[in-house]
Parts: structure tokens; sequence; C-alpha cells
């Protein structure tokens, strides 16, 4: 959780998108690696099916034909397919036989069972064709009718290995029946859809809670700056501010927190000057009633040298009219 809070914020959410992407790649990669398997198990039963399948299953129908006729046409008792039918067929069905044998592919698979069945069967279908044309066909255009001896000798020396062939192909068509069973298994396993259901279920839960926790984060960032500037707004910085992350928001918080601290510098330099010049002014005002006080003070002096000056001009008439009146007397005395 601190390697992801120390990541920038478009980090965090690349890192987000990165996770649910990585999820997501997972599921790809295992639709991709199931289709491949299923699609390599379809090529493997298509080419076991229309390949060795279809050449064993050939050679089993040309076998059992060849044998039909034959059983048929050696019997004396069955009238509706006699010898001379026979002999019209045989050549056909004896190159149908070998055609079938010689589209066998004993190299189909490297188990040595696999291959020790085919040959088997590529040995007792040959040994069909050579006992038929040696033993078989020779006599049957010499007496130019059936007996019971060829129906004998068919019996001693062919039915063996038609039963050989037979059963090497029934086997063979087990075994392959087995391989596309075993090739197919894991194709049809669910286990790779669980896994993808689980995978898909992990990457629609985790996009939601790194979206939800992204969401989150921001909002939270958002709504703590916005309830910081407010309280700077209301002029309160008595807060602190801690980073709490390397992003853009933790840059943020960092350059809020500088610049409360300047701001709440200034202010605190403003208020100082504010209550030095209030000091100055309260002295000042102290000053301005001391000068009012002095000033009242004159102005009574100054009103009582006024009054003061007044009675001293009334005194000074009142000793003129006395001097001029000691003049006059003085004079009325002289004449006398």
């Amino acid at each position: 959780m601190q390697f992801f809070l120390n990541l920038k914020t478009k980090a965090k959410i690349l890192t987000g998108f990165m996770i649910v992407i990585v999820i997501n790649l997972l599921i790809v990669i295992t639709s991709i690696n199931a289709l491949s398997t299923s699609q390599q198990a379809a090529l493997t039963i298509d080419d076991t099916l229309n390949g060795a399948f279809r050449r064993i299953n050939n050679l089993q129908i040309a076998v059992q034909e060849i044998n039909f006729k034959f059983c048929r046409g050696l019997n004396p008792t069955d009238t509706e397919y006699d010898f001379a039918d026979l002999l019209r067929d045989a050549p056909t069905l004896i190159q149908h036989v070998d055609n079938s044998v010689n589209a066998l592919n004993v190299n189909f698979s490297s188990d040595p069972e696999y291959k020790a069945l085919v040959t088997s069967m590529y040995n007792s279908t040959k040994a069909i064709n050579e006992t038929i044309n040696q033993n078989i066909l020779p006599v049957l255009r010499q007496q130019n009718t059936t007996d019971a001896s060829l129906l004998e000798i068919y019996c001693r020396d062919v039915l063996p290995h038609v039963a050989e062939s037979q059963s090497s192909s029934g086997q063979l068509i087990a075994m392959q029946t087995e391989m596309c069973i075993a090739v197919s298994s894991p194709a049809a396993d669910p286990t790779t859809i669980y896994v993808i259901s689980v995978l898909a279920a992990v990457s629609v839960i985790v996009a939601f809670f790194i979206g939800l926790y992204i969401s989150n984060y921001i909002a939270k960032q958002v709504h703590s700056a916005i309830g910081f500037m407010t309280r700077m707004a209301d002029g309160d910085f008595n807060f602190s501010v801690e980073a709490g992350s390397a992003d853009e928001f933790g840059q943020y918080r960092q350059s809020l927190s500088k610049m409360r601290n300047s701001v709440g510098q200034i202010v605190g330099m403003t208020q100082s000057e504010c209550v030095r010049l209030q000091e100055e002014l309260n002295k000042l005002h102290q000053a301005s009633d001391s000068i009012v006080q002095s000033t009242n003070n004159v102005q009574s002096q100054a009103i009582t040298v006024a009054a003061a000056s007044d009675e001293m001009v009334s005194t000074t008439a009142d000793i003129a009219r006395n001097c001029e009146t000691a003049a006059n007397g003085s004079t009325q005395c002289k004449d006398i």
C-alpha cells in the first residue's frame, strides 16, 4: 500500500488499469490455450477418423465382402450366388482388398502395439489374397464348378487369416477410439471454463475496487484541500498539513503547507505591526490629551491675565483721573 501511495496519481490510475489488463490477458491466454487444445484435438480426431480409421474400416469392409462372396460362391447349396458369379466378381474383390491394404499407414502412431496390429492386419490380409489366388481360384477355374472340398480348403486356409484380420482391425478401431477419447478429454474438461469464469469474475471485482479506491482517494484529497483553503479563507491558520503521499496531491499539500506558513507569518507580522501602531496611537492620544489639557490651562491663565489687565486698565484710568484732579487742584492753588 505504501508503494501505491508513493506513486503519482497518473501512475496510480495506470497501475489499476494494468492490473485489470493483466487479468484480462490471462483470460485471453487461457482462452487461446483452450481453443488451441480444442482445435488440436479436433484436427487429431479428424485425421484419425478420416485417415487411419477410414482406411482400416475400408479394409475391414473389403475383407468382410470378399469373405462373404467366397463363402456364398463356394457353398454348393447356395443357388442364388454360384461359382460363375464368384469368378466374375473375384478380380474386383481381390483388387479392392489389395487397394485397401496398400493404403494402410503403419507409421500413423508411434505406439509399438499399434504398429504390431497394423502389421498383423496387413500380413493376414495379404495372406487372404495370396491363398485365394494360389489355392482357390486355379482349382475353381479348372473344375468350372464348386464342391465341398473348395469350401473346406477356404475354411482351412483363408478363414484363419480373415479372423486374424478382423481381430486386428477391431483392436485398431478400439485403440483409435481410445486415442480420440484421450485427445478430446482435455478439450472437454470444464476446468478451463471454470478458470476463465473465475478470472473474469476476479477481473470485474478488481476493476470495481480499484475504481472505487481511486475515486475515493481523489475525492478525499479534493475535499481535504477544500477544507484547508476554507479555513485559511476564514483566517484560521492553526492547523497542520501533512503530505501523506508522494503524488500530485502530496505535492499540493506541501505547497499548501508552505503557503500557510508564509501567509501565517505575514498575518503574524501584520498583527504585530497593528499592535505596535495601536500602542503608538494610544501614546499619541495621551500626548494629544496632555496638549489639550495644557492648552486649557493656558487659556485659563490668559483669561485671568486678561481680567487682571482689565482691572489694571481700570485702575490706571482711575489714577489718571485722580492725577488730573490733583493737577487741576494744583493749578487752582497756583492761581490763588
